[in-house]
């Protein structure tokens, strides 16, 4: 029996990390959810071809927001707590707010001018120009509140990060609803919505920020940045190339299944979240124990937990989400049940994959991620596209769970030489792949409702005796 001081300096890092994820990780819920629920909302106004056009639209946004992004997020994350002083402090997070301020600006400013071939690309209709170019302007403002929220999470103020995060689902979704119900507008309410609310989600980050971001840009600064952040931001590029996935079932099906996707991916929402609260809490804490001896053991105490029970929620809401689209949805949306469940598991996997490499993060090795963006586009696509021709829609999803738990594999084998990290990766992708597959199944049909939730017992018997999370451990540490 191991004995547990209220004072022990690991049981301090064990609170604090559990506090912030359990923090961050619930406002980010909260947003998918207010997401989700306003989307099942505003689509009784919208019909499928309006909203699969929205969807198509952000294809060329997304590329916007990846290559505008750069790295230097993260970066600047990872030097904060080497700087000497405020002043340094202050110069470092200014230089990365301007340079991602001119990249916005720029990339948004070539989709503006192309807005009419850009717009057929997407949607296959160059009448939808005027949509797109409302929605790039809006793209720099979004940016910059990525880049502010970099900045509070560096000063551990995970609680302002919580609260912006609500904030501007709370904001954009509730002008959405106001544009295209109480206007009546469809597919330009969506537009409209989305950039007022970006726009002063920004603005109310840049008030809360300012003091601390209010430095001279340093070009030394830049040129550090750059050299740690560039794999990064090669990484998201590439991994922007995966809202391709829309075009390719746009070509290969149609507009309505892009819907039914869409709609799919966002009821993703409070597991989605899962790897992005891992990223968000887990780099500025583990970046500042880098050196204990003590982390790679709450490293692997959280991954076993934290992949649990996501694996299970997953299952959970997988299982049971035809009744509530049937509930919730028009009937045009019901095929959103069949599509969900991959695409829930594609999101811990996700979220597994950058827990397993984040050894690599510590050792400033940060090209693993690069190599893994493109590995995971790869695969992701060619299993994606094989299987839409055989399964449909769904198998988009499936394909995805492919690259990522492949990517998984590879920052895991990478970041354990570079740190030594081990983690149960190989039994925590066996639990999510079969997850993945089996709820696919169970969705189709769909089954008869005792036969899934005695597949959901089974199924978190079976991943609580593989991954064994020690709840034991994380209640006595807390």
């Amino acid at each position: 029996m191991i004995s547990v001081s209220a004072d022990d300096p690991k049981i301090s890092f064990v609170r604090r990390i559990a506090g912030r994820v359990s923090l961050y990780t619930l406002s980010l819920v909260a947003a998918g959810s207010i997401r989700g629920l306003a989307v099942l909302f505003i689509v009784r106004f919208v019909p499928p071809a309006a909203y699969g056009t929205y969807v198509a639209l952000w294809v060329i946004l997304f590329g916007v927001q990846s290559g505008g992004d750069l790295g230097l997020g993260a970066a600047a994350l990872r030097y904060a707590p080497e700087c000497a002083d405020e002043e340094e402090r202050r110069s470092l997070f200014a230089t990365m707010l301007t340079t991602r301020a001119v990249a916005g600006a720029v990339l948004s400013g070539l989709v503006i001018v192309f807005s009419e071939p850009l717009a057929r690309f997407a949607t296959g209709s160059e009448g939808n120009a005027r949509a797109l170019v409302f929605l790039a302007a809006s793209r720099p403002f979004a940016m910059l509140f990525d880049a502010l929220s970099d900045e509070l999470r560096a000063r551990d103020r995970m609680d302002r990060v919580a609260l912006l995060v609500v904030l501007g689902a709370v904001l954009v979704q509730s002008l959405t609803i106001v544009f295209v119900v109480v206007v009546g507008q469809r597919l330009m309410g969506l537009v409209w919505g989305r950039a007022v609310g970006d726009l002063l989600a920004c603005a109310v980050a840049f008030a809360v920020c300012f003091r601390f971001v209010r430095g001279r840009p340093s070009r030394a600064e830049l040129v550090k940045l750059v050299r740690f952040g560039w794999p990064l931001g090669v990484m998201y590029v590439v991994g922007m190339t995966r809202v391709l996935d829309r075009t390719m079932i746009r070509s290969l099906v149609s507009l309505d299944d892009v819907a039914l996707y869409e709609l799919a991916n966002r009821l993703v929402g409070p597991i989605g979240l899962s790897n992005v609260a891992l990223a968000k809490v887990f780099e500025p804490l583990v970046y500042r124990h880098a050196t204990s001896h003590e982390t790679p053991g709450h490293v692997d105490l959280f991954f076993r937990s934290y992949v649990s029970a996501f694996a299970v929620a997953a299952m959970a809401l997988s299982l049971f989400a035809p009744e509530a689209i049937t509930l919730l949805a028009p009937v045009a949306y019901h095929g959103t049940a069949r599509i969900l469940p991959a695409l829930m598991f594609c999101a811990v996997a996700e979220g597994t994959n950058h827990a397993a490499g984040i050894g690599a993060d510590i050792a400033k090795r940060t090209g693993v991620w690069a190599v893994t963006a493109v590995l995971s586009i790869t695969i992701g696509f060619s299993v994606g596209w094989a299987l839409l021709l055989r399964l449909g829609t769904p198998g988009v999803g499936l394909g995805w769970v492919a690259g990522a738990s492949a990517t998984t594999v590879y920052a895991y084998i990478v970041a354990r030489r570079l740190s030594g990290f081990v983690l149960p990766v190989a039994s925590a992708l066996a639990v999510i792949i079969a997850g993945a597959l089996l709820a696919t199944a169970a969705a189709w049909s769909p089954w008869p409702l005792l036969a899934r939730v005695a597949l959901l017992a089974a199924y978190t018997l079976v991943t609580l005796r593989v991954l064994r999370p020690r709840w034991s451990s994380l209640k006595a540490m807390w």
